[in-house]
C-alpha cells in the first residue's frame, strides 16, 4: 500500500533517518518473546491478559518518559512492580529488569527483506541514521543482534540526548551525524507523534509506516507505506 498526501521531490533526499522498533522490526513480537521467556523463568504461568496488560503498562510508562515526567530507570522497574502487583505473583523487580533486557536483545530480529531492501538504499547512495527512542546500549545490541548495525552510518538513541523524539535534539544530532540539510533528509517511522510530527517540526519531511494510519492536527507526512520494504521499493523507483 502507498498512498501519498503530500508529493515532493524525492530526489533531494539524500539521507534517510529511520526509526527502529515498529519500523525495522516487530517490536510487539520482540516484546511479547521476552515477556514470556521471562515470567516462565520465574515459574509464573503466563495468561494472555498478563501479556496485554504488560504491554499497556509499557506503552503509558513510555509516554510518560518521552513527556519528560519519569526516567528509564523508573520505567524498568515500574512495568515489573506493576504486573506483579496487578496478577499477584511474586518477582523482584531489578531482576526481573536485568534478565528482560537481555531477552528483548536476544529475542530481536529483522526479516530479511528489510535487511535486503536496507543494503538497495545504501547501495543506491542514500546515507542511513537510525533514530530510536531508547537505550543506547540496548538498542546497539539489538542493531548489532539483527544485522542492521552494519547497514547503516550511524545511530542516535533519546539516551544520548535526553530528550525523546518528538523533541527536535534527536532530529538535530541526525542532521549533525549526517552532515546534510532538514531539505536533503527524510524521517521514515511508524509513529505519527514521534516520527512524523518530531520530523516536521525540525523542518523534515516524513514517511509514516502504517496499515492504519492515524492523524492529529494538521501535519501530515507526505505518504503513507504498508511497511518499509514498500517504502524502499518507492524510493529507490526513483534510481532508475
Amino acid at each position: 500500500m502507498v498512498r501519498i498526501i503530500q508529493p515532493i521531490d524525492v530526489n533531494e533526499i539524500e539521507v534517510l533517518f529511520l526509526d527502529f522498533d515498529g519500523t525495522l522490526v516487530d517490536y510487539h513480537e520482540t516484546e511479547r518473546n521476552a515477556l514470556i521467556d521471562l515470567l516462565s523463568s520465574f515459574e509464573v504461568n503466563v495468561s494472555e491478559p498478563m501479556v496485554q496488560s504488560y504491554q499497556s503498562i509499557n506503552m503509558e510508562l513510555w509516554g510518560q518518559f518521552q513527556n519528560g515526567m519519569i526516567t528509564r530507570d523508573q520505567i524498568r522497574l515500574n512495568r515489573f512492580e506493576r504486573l506483579s502487583k496487578q496478577f499477584d505473583f511474586d518477582l523482584d523487580p531489578v531482576e526481573a529488569s536485568q534478565r528482560y533486557l537481555q531477552l528483548f536483545i536476544n529475542h530481536s530480529k529483522a526479516r530479511e527483506s528489510v535487511l535486503e531492501t536496507l543494503k538497495s538504499l545504501k547501495s543506491n547512495g542514500y546515507g542511513l541514521v537510525v533514530l530510536t527512542n531508547g537505550f543506547r546500549s540496548v538498542q546497539h545490541e539489538r542493531l548489532k543482534r539483527t544485522g542492521i548495525l552494519s547497514l547503516i552510518d550511524d545511530v542516535v538513541t533519546s539516551e544520548e540526548v535526553a530528550a525523546p523524539k518528538p523533541a527536535p535534539a534527536m532530529f538535530k544530532m541526525g542532521l549533525e551525524l549526517a552532515g546534510c540539510l532538514p531539505s536533503q533528509s527524510l524521517m521514515v517511522g511508524d509513529s505519527f507523534e514521534a516520527d512524523v510530527v518530531g520530523a516536521r517540526n525540525a523542518g523534515i519531511e516524513a514517511a509514516l509506516i502504517s496499515s492504519i494510519p492515524e492523524f492529529v492536527g494538521s501535519i501530515r507526512p507526505f505518504a503513507v507505506f504498508q511497511n518499509f520494504e514498500t517504502f524502499g521499493a518507492y524510493i529507490l523507483d526513483f534510481k532508475q
